[in-house]
């Protein structure tokens, strides 16, 4: 497990858990319902060892800079 990160009002309903050498940054957290802002993945069609493709709201581009610079802040003051 990693270090779940303080969600700030900028990042709006996305969260982030910072691992050793990655990240996992999560949409909303629902399973009731649809999920609207939420990071869709899509499997590649071309091969296993290809990485597929990544869906996000335009709306939400505000939402994961913040919570990207959250990783990056975290990860500075870290060291």
């Amino acid at each position: 497990m990693g270090m779940c990160l303080d969600s700030t009002p900028e990042m709006g309903e996305y969260s982030v858990e910072v691992r050793r050498e990655s990240f996992y940054l999560r949409g909303e957290d629902s399973y009731f319902e649809e999920r609207r802002h939420a990071i869709q993945v899509y499997p590649s069609s071309e091969g296993r060892h290809s990485q597929g493709t990544v869906e996000i709201l335009i709306e939400d581009i505000p939402k994961i800079r913040a919570a990207l610079d959250a990783v990056e802040n975290y990860l500075l003051n870290k060291s």
